[in-house]
């Protein structure tokens, strides 16, 4: 995910379409997934926070939004289900740290395509 929000175009587009096409999987395969508590987080709970949780801050520092509640309502209330837990809290990294450091490796990233002779 990293990669493509630090991208602009048509980039982020596909992304776009790719959090689509997990969306109906989500849907599909996962129709009634329920997140009862702490004790309750599976592997793909994990696999889901760790690739998709931080989507609001990297929207915040680069203004880049992938996922949001209106075209990917599963992955990202699922997302938002997770984050209400404490063994995910425990976990998270600071948040002001990581905006921190989204948006100046976003100016670094920024500044070295202006500065390239195809930028």
């Amino acid at each position: 995910m990293g990669r493509v929000i630090f991208q602009k175009g048509e980039a982020v587009e596909e992304a776009r379409e790719r959090f689509k096409v997990l969306e109906e999987g989500l849907k599909k395969h996962f129709p009634n997934k329920i997140i009862r508590g702490n004790d309750d987080v599976g592997l793909l709970d994990i696999i889901i926070i760790a690739t998709f949780g931080v989507h609001k801050i990297f929207h915040e520092a680069t203004g880049v939004e992938t996922i949001d509640p209106v075209n990917t309502p599963t992955l990202y209330n699922w997302i938002e289900r997770l984050q209400e837990l404490t063994v995910i809290k425990e976990v998270e990294m600071p948040r002001d740290r990581l905006v921190t450091f989204l948006k100046e490796r976003n100016q670094e990233i920024q500044s070295r395509a202006a500065a390239s002779p195809r930028g």
